[in-house]
């Protein structure tokens, strides 16, 4: 699996310039010959976030809801994360 490592302050600037979403972008990264390990970090170098992306477009839309969904449910008032 390859791994790629992508500063997320860089990332999020940039995705906002082309006004397309984190999900538009990782289905242009898809490869559809291996998954790949997407790291986000920091201005220091320490990880923040990651996550596998897939090797198909379908899956990543799927991911993406379910990430929605997750996120609607801890934003919910009275729960708590």
């Amino acid at each position: 699996m390859k791994t790629i490592e992508i500063q997320a302050k860089a990332f999020f600037e940039l995705i906002g310039n082309r006004d397309v979403s984190m999900w538009s972008m990782f289905e242009e990264m898809v490869n559809k010959d291996e998954e790949q390990l997407v790291i986000f970090l920091d201005e220091a170098g320490k990880e923040l976030a990651h996550y596998i992306l897939p090797t198909n477009i379908e899956q990543v839309k799927a991911d993406q809801k379910i990430f929605a969904e997750s996120f609607k449910e801890k934003l919910q008032p009275g729960r708590e994360a």
